[in-house]
This record gives C-alpha cells, structure tokens and sequence, in this order.
C-alpha cells in the first residue's frame, strides 16, 4: 500500500485545523451559591439557578418591587447556606426599572447600608440557567 505525499498532507492540514479552532463549551453551567456579608453595610450576592438547586434548604435570593402613591418601592434580600440574611430596601425608580430584567437566568449583586441599597447589578446569561 503506497500512500501519497499529497494525502499526508491533506491529513496533516486537517488534524492541524482541528487543533487550532478554539473550543466552544456547549450547555456550561455555573451555578453561583448565595454568599452574604452582613451587618450594618454589606453586600450579597447569586444567582437565582444556585439558590433554587442548592443541596440546603435556606439559599434565596431576590428583589420585589411595589407601587404605592405612583412611587416604587423596592426590596432586596438574601439568605445563605448557614442562613445568614441580609436586605434592603431603595425607592429609587431607576432600580426598580432595572429589576424588570430578572428572570431564571439571573445574576443579582447588592451592597447596602444602613441607608438602604447602595448597589445593584443585575446579569442575565444562558450559563446561570440550570
């Protein structure tokens, strides 16, 4: 069996290109835990799947928001796996905005003081989804 430099080539170029694609993850997942740091500031922080499919039956995290007199009022709160809670609260409109945005997908950071809410972040991505 005599085999061609031609062939060897062409099976050489191709392992090549196979090497040097980058590698793309499909259906990654990162269930981030609910971490809290509390006291009179703090901060807390999640993702809505790691809550939700923690193996402890304390993780949450979330935010509501209400209405009443035409102003939002919005709350936010925590508890973590050795159940340690953390909220706060924040009648800026801008967040109560922003809040519309949460879903199952959800990424939430939150500092706070004893004024309130000083910080909110909100990402949603198909990696926090479970």
């Amino acid at each position: 069996m005599r085999v061609s430099a031609i062939k060897v080539a062409a099976v050489g170029l191709g392992l090549a290109t196979c090497l040097a694609a980058p590698v793309a993850i499909a259906g990654y997942v990162y269930s981030l835990p609910v971490t809290v740091y509390s006291g009179s500031s703090g901060e807390f922080w999640g993702t809505f799947s790691g809550a939700r499919y923690s193996s402890d039956d304390n993780q949450q995290i979330g935010c509501y928001v209400t209405y009443s007199t035409g102003s939002p009022y919005t709350y936010c709160w925590a508890d973590n796996a050795a159940d340690t809670y953390a909220s706060c609260g924040t009648t800026d409109p801008n967040v109560a905005a922003l809040l519309g945005r949460l879903n199952d997908s959800a990424y939430l950071y939150v500092a706070y003081n004893s004024s309130g809410c000083t910080e909110i972040e909100v990402g949603n991505s198909s990696i926090y989804i479970h």
